[in-house]
């Protein structure tokens, strides 16, 4: 892009969006992030209307918890908004941005690109990047373009037309929950050429997700991004991070097997409904895990042999590998690779002395008495045996699986 004399070249960024306005008299605001060295000066704001462009810093409102410049539009629109930034850090807190409504007497900053009172439509937009007022709860969830918290959604999004990606701002505050998560907001993950859109700015370390990442992307049904080059070195949660993206396959030349999970606690859920999925996993690492259950139940196209599960990393943390309940209900394991994951728990629970019960979920999957070698040790190398030393010797419960 080169808009207004190529102010996105250099350190310079840009946003634009195009609003629509459900009544006439409604208050657009930008808002700009809180203690950092800036002062707006070289953050400029063209309305859409034909007004002049302002200053940030000639017309910001400032309050204890946020700085914002607020315009009022005569009518509905649509209007076109471009806003930008001349020497943009986006490690500088006050370089942040954010849209948001007036309501009549409230003003609503959680993060909803657009506010949920179903004043204006987002068309589309460039570059966006993220503000995080002070003792806002937002801080504690990061940025979310889906469903916010308590169910709220964004009204109108359509991210059809969507140029960019955004930039997350403020590299120390990397936590992505809830990131596209929606129960309706589902169009944003093909361009108007019908091409699968990738989310770039994963790929940067500073802009890769933190901390939790749980409930991203679930419930887009249509998310099918290449996020093989993610760094997910920092993340310590992807509870339903694909669940019910039921035709994510990871669509690119290479898939998300390379993920560095050495530091993910939470499986939970992780691919449930996703009923495309069949990427190899089986390099992923258990070290730090807390909980498996549900993680591929009703992935019912997931064929992979995740016996290594058990070894990688030292395998599965002995101190709690977490709840394994419906993790492989009604999944797509074929006989074969169930009876691997059944060698590969006898011989993990074996080779470390490890005694406590588990219960795993198995609805609908089918095991034999063929020798498997090269799992693990090697103490256990049929699943009938193998099963017989979790459920009879150590109490484990195994439910819905039977001997094919």
């Amino acid at each position: 892009m080169s808009w207004f004399g190529g102010v996105m070249n250099g350190n310079n960024t840009a946003m634009e969006l195009q609003i629509e306005f459900a009544s006439a008299g409604t208050t657009q605001s930008l808002i700009r992030g809180k203690n950092g060295g800036g002062s707006g000066d070289y953050i400029y704001i063209d309305w859409g209307d034909g007004s002049a462009i302002e200053r940030f810093s000639d017309v910001e409102y400032d309050s204890s918890t946020y700085e914002r410049a607020d315009h009022l539009y005569g009518g509905t629109g649509p209007y076109r908004i471009r806003t930008w930034q001349q020497n943009f850090d986006r490690n500088d807190p006050s370089n942040n941005w954010s849209w948001a409504n007036l309501d009549t007497t409230i003003f609503d900053y959680d993060w909803n690109g657009i506010a949920n009172n179903g004043k204006a439509k987002i068309i589309s937009f460039g570059l966006i990047m993220l503000n995080y007022p002070d003792g806002n709860a937002l801080t504690s969830e990061g940025m979310v373009f889906g469903q916010r918290r308590n169910n709220q959604q964004p009204v109108g999004w359509d991210h059809m037309y969507c140029q960019n990606y955004p930039i997350v701002s403020n590299s120390g505050t990397r936590l992505l929950q809830n990131f596209f998560r929606t129960n309706s907001n589902k169009g944003l993950w093909k361009d108007p050429y019908g091409n699968n859109k990738k989310l770039y700015w994963f790929n940067n370390a500073d802009m890769s997700p933190a901390g939790v990442f749980s409930f991203s992307f679930y419930f887009q049904d249509q998310m099918n991004a290449d996020c093989s080059s993610w760094n997910m070195s920092d993340v310590t949660n992807i509870q339903s991070l694909f669940r019910s993206c039921s035709v994510f396959d990871n669509d690119g030349n290479d898939d998300i097997g390379n993920w560095d999970t050495s530091g993910v606690g939470s499986f939970s859920q992780t691919f449930r409904s996703a009923t495309v999925f069949n990427r190899d996993i089986t390099d992923w690492s258990f070290a730090s895990c807390n909980t498996t259950q549900r993680m591929l139940q009703d992935a019912s196209a997931f064929d992979q042999d995740i016996s290594k599960w058990t070894t990688n990393d030292g395998g599965l943390s002995t101190s709690s590998p977490g709840p394994l309940t419906f993790m492989l209900d009604n999944s797509g394991l074929s006989v074969e690779n169930y009876s691997r994951w059944l060698i590969g728990l006898a011989n993990w629970a074996y080779d470390n002395s490890y005694t406590t019960a588990e219960s795993l979920g198995a609805t609908g999957l089918e095991y034999n008495n063929t020798t498997y070698s090269g799992i693990g040790s090697g103490q256990y190398t049929d699943a009938v045996t193998a099963r017989a030393y979790l459920v009879t010797t150590l109490g484990w419960t195994i439910s819905g699986d039977a001997l094919a």
